[in-house]
């Protein structure tokens, strides 16, 4: 009998080697089924050597055991880690670079000095109604009202780009709040998705027991739940849209997740939380204050955004913390006063340019235009503001001096016009000047500034913001497009291993086909030499 047993044993082979075949087919069907599955993996099934060891040749096979076919050890993803890292990291500056080029694209559209109807083009209008001041000039007055209308419309479009910087602010907390709340969701799905990972692999039975420790087990991590495991990664590349992020495996299948170098996901055990919260004077400022100072509560514009883990740490705005993601670049955005940092008390000096930066240059022209030419009329002051503090783009308006007396800025000190009824162009001169001189736009900034706004007429000023802001959006824009290119580069690498190939998935149905087929043929010739064994043998001398 023993001389019989290859032969049964052939056949038990190809039985086998089918199963495998069958299986390929199976997994090379899920494959074309999910081409267009979003997040999904292309899925291997890898085969193995039935191998039987003898006493005598550890972990050999005896000859006389040979041959026992092929079986399916597990069914694999098709993935690279190395790629996922990078095109996360590359995801994450995406993010980060199209969050700041956007926001200050909405800042060009506000402070779009040359157009005609913005403060640019009514200033011009206002030099050029003074130069036709002359003592002989009949239309004096009317000129005198032409001129106060031009600078309350001056003032006007001052408030209007303070009032749209406003919403950008304004817009920037609310996106920054309603991805707070996005990325806690994350981190839970992916909690969630641990669990669930873990027990598949208990389920499965796919573990290996820690015999020296007898303190758990671990995982064939090459196999496993996965389905499961491609939502999870699906979820961290969402996530690093939001912020830097590295994702490490545990020896029982689940995953930690560390976001802008915090653990955020701990396996299966726990998951933290980030709330966001804002400060003014390095104080906490509630829901309950955070109102429109209109109604008496804490102008949001005045205060600092944060972000907190629920274990009380700070997720910092550093190479150290949250180094990159929309995380990051809403907080450069909302908080980054640029140069005027230490001015506003943001203890974050060095930030990028955000939107307290711009606001501020706004206000820097509002407050020094109108204290030069204050200082220039001797009449009495030209501009003021609305609450009786120092001006700023919020708050200028045209002084009640000038609003009375149209004439104001061609009287003396004592409000009279020299001369009797004649016009004097020693006064009026003065304001002229104005337009010419060189002002002090840096505030209290000027050792930060990298260009030196204490010398600067009002159109070299203007044409200074307006050359820088273009200096930002092309820098941003061109970081954005390096990344953005360098990510899409990165995906179709990414997309070429794990993606489906329909081409591929026909050459390997066909071929498992045929492997099938070939394996269904031996078995069939193998049932004829049995056949002939039993049937066809001895029967000579019968």
């Amino acid at each position: 009998m023993s001389s019989l047993r290859p032969s049964f044993m052939g056949i038990e082979s190809m039985k086998q080697t089918m199963y495998a075949a069958q299986k390929s087919l199976d997994i090379t069907g899920n494959n074309i089924a999910n081409v267009n599955t979003l997040g999904y993996s292309r899925q291997r099934a890898d085969q193995v050597s039935i191998s039987v060891s003898a006493s005598s040749l550890y972990f050999n096979t005896s000859r006389a055991l040979a041959g026992q076919g092929a079986a399916t050890s597990g069914i694999t993803q098709i993935r690279d880690k190395l790629l996922d890292k990078r095109y996360r990291d590359l995801n994450s500056g995406t993010a980060l670079a199209n969050i700041a080029n956007e926001n200050l694209r909405d800042i060009e559209n506000v402070l779009d000095v040359f157009d005609t109807t913005g403060f640019y083009g009514i200033y011009n209008k206002f030099k050029d109604i003074l130069s036709q001041f002359g003592t002989d000039n009949t239309d004096r007055l009317e000129l005198a009202n032409v001129t106060l209308e031009y600078g309350k419309q001056m003032c006007q479009a001052i408030k209007n780009y303070d009032t749209q910087i406003d919403k950008i602010h304004d817009q920037v907390r609310l996106d920054a709040e309603t991805s707070t709340d996005k990325v806690n969701s994350i981190f839970k799905q992916i909690h969630e998705l641990n669990d669930q990972i873990k027990d598949a692999y208990v389920t499965s039975g796919d573990i290996i027991v820690d015999s020296t420790q007898f303190t758990g087990y671990k995982v064939n991590s090459e196999y496993g739940p996965n389905e499961l495991k491609d939502q999870l990664n699906a979820l961290v590349d969402e996530l690093s849209t939001f912020g830097n992020v590295n994702l490490t495996e545990n020896s029982d299948g689940t995953f930690d997740v560390e976001f802008a170098n915090h653990l955020c996901v701990k396996g299966d055990k726990n998951y933290a939380t980030l709330q966001i919260a804002y400060y003014k004077d390095n104080k906490d400022v509630t829901a309950d204050t955070l109102k429109d100072v209109d109604e008496g509560g804490i102008d949001p514009k005045d205060c600092a955004m944060k972000f907190f883990f629920n274990d009380g740490s700070e997720m910092r705005p550093t190479e150290s913390g949250i180094a990159s993601g929309a995380m990051r670049g809403y907080l450069d955005m909302y908080n980054g006063g640029g140069v005027y940092a230490s001015e506003l008390g943001n203890e974050f000096d060095g930030m990028s340019n955000g939107v307290p930066y711009y606001r501020e240059m706004i206000n820097a022209l509002a407050n020094t235009m109108a204290e030069a030419f204050n200082d220039a009329c001797v009449a009495g002051d030209m501009f003021s503001s609305t609450d009786g503090g120092e001006i700023t783009a919020a708050n200028i308006k045209v002084a009640d001096d000038w609003k009375n007396d149209a004439l104001l800025i061609t009287k003396n000190a004592d409000g009279e016009v020299a001369e009797g009824e004649e016009l004097s162009n020693e006064y009026l001169n003065k304001i002229r000047a104005v337009i010419d001189r060189g002002l002090d736009f840096s505030r209290t900034t000027a050792a930060n500034a990298t260009v030196d706004q204490s010398d600067m007429t009002i159109d070299k000023y203007v044409s200074y913001w307006e050359n820088k802001l273009g200096q930002d959006i092309s820098y941003t824009t061109s970081v954005y497009d390096t990344y953005n290119s360098m990510a899409f580069s990165l995906s179709n690498q990414r997309d070429s291993i794990m993606g489906v190939n329909m081409d591929e998935e026909g050459a390997n149905m066909m071929q498992f086909q045929k492997w099938y087929n070939a394996s269904a043929r031996m078995m069939t010739a193998l049932d004829e030499a049995l056949d002939k064994i039993i049937n066809g043998m001895g029967l000579v001398g019968r």
